[in-house]
């Protein structure tokens, strides 16, 4: 008789995790466990589990089977995932996710006319195509949502929202980060979302009878954008919204001052050049929606590895270059290999989704467009 494994544990994911997370988590735990890789005596055994779980849960029929014998184990004790919620729901909970992940996502890109498809026929009946899209363009001038994630919360049988009684309602918390187009920074936001099981089929609640206020509030808004523009430019003049570094011009000034004391003192600097890169099989949804986090998450890496003195800059969408004043090739190895070292331990669920490649130039220059010709050396 086989012994009972825990497929979600062993791969290190959520009960409710999509295709797309089972897929990296699998990929994740390959590189780590194969006995081509690892030399550890059970090696073996332990990569013949990790297959065992991809192709059970990557499999939804095996998957779905599987997560009735889990349940039965697990019962609903095992998170505030699942409370009040039944086997059956939570397969009906995946479905129902999975409709609002396409839902988000047509937001993300702003293909507002598919979204409108995935409302509630209840819904349609008070709110037409064209202001469903009118009032997400003008949400869209004030926020701009990069990612989100979903997390099942509550099902409920014969439920009723306002007038409108469902025959099943499930409730997700919706996780978001987002751009302020008016404050110009990145903030996360939280919020509950209903889906309805109607016409059989799932389909994405609304819940207004008028859009008209929410239009005008949110035109309201984006006014206020617009007045507060000449403000936000001067801003974004010398520093990258994102990381708070310097922007490229910023850092040009800033190498043409070192430069000045090389020529008159003979005062060394280096420069460190930081590119990220993806793997070709990264999923490119997810890539696009969480790409600025990893940004954010590298900033983080060398805000932490560098001295005060140091100066660094977003030079490019993947490229970071580090102004390092009074330092020789020597001392900047050692930066290198404290970057790398910080980067792999960092352990986030983006760290195998990027590569970064680091070299160092000394200053040998005499001017800046020398300097900046040498940079140019390394695409960025």
């Amino acid at each position: 008789m086989h012994k009972w494994e825990d497929y979600y544990k062993l791969l290190q994911i959520d009960f409710l995790a999509d295709s797309d997370m089972i897929a990296l988590a699998y990929k994740n735990l390959a590189k780590k466990h194969h006995p081509d890789v690892n030399k550890n005596a059970i090696s073996v055994e332990v990569m013949a589990k990790i297959n065992a779980a991809y192709e059970t849960l990557s499999h939804l029929e095996k998957r779905n089977q599987y997560d009735l014998k889990w349940l039965e184990r697990h019962g609903t004790n095992r998170n505030r995932n699942l409370k009040e919620i039944s086997s059956i729901d939570v397969l009906l909970a995946r479905q129902a996710k999975g409709v609002l992940q396409v839902y988000f996502h047509c937001l993300l890109t702003k293909d507002y006319k598919t979204a409108y498809h995935y409302i509630s026929e209840n819904d349609k009946k008070y709110i037409s195509k064209q202001d469903f899209i009118k009032w997400q363009e003008t949400v869209a001038k004030v926020f701009q949502p990069t990612c989100f994630e979903l997390e099942t919360l509550k099902c409920y049988k014969r439920k009723a929202l306002k007038e409108t009684t469902f025959d099943e309602v499930i409730e997700f918390n919706v996780a978001v980060s987002e751009k302020n187009l008016i404050m110009n920074r990145m903030e996360d936001d939280e919020f509950v979302k209903q889906m309805v099981f109607e016409n059989n089929h799932w389909s994405v609640y609304i819940g207004y009878k008028k859009l008209t206020p929410l239009i005008n509030k949110f035109e309201r808004l984006s006014n206020l954008s617009h007045n507060k523009k000449r403000i936000l430019v001067k801003t974004n003049l010398k520093t990258d919204f994102i990381t708070g570094f310097l922007n490229k011009k910023s850092l040009l000034e800033k190498i043409f001052l070192e430069i000045e004391r090389y020529n008159r003192y003979g005062n060394i600097f280096s420069v460190l050049i930081c590119k990220l890169s993806y793997p070709e099989d990264t999923n490119i949804l997810k890539l696009g929606s969480n790409k600025h986090l990893i940004i954010k998450e590298v900033s983080d890496v060398i805000s932490e590895s560098i001295r005060i003195l140091d100066v660094p800059c977003r030079w490019s969408e993947n490229t970071f270059i580090i102004l390092l004043p009074e330092t020789n090739l020597a001392a900047t190895g050692i930066v290198i290999k404290k970057l790398k070292h910080k980067i792999k331990d960092r352990n986030s669920i983006h760290t195998n989704w990027y590569s970064a490649e680091l070299v160092a130039i000394e200053n040998t220059y005499r001017t800046t467009d020398e300097l900046i010709e040498s940079i140019q050396q390394y695409p960025c």
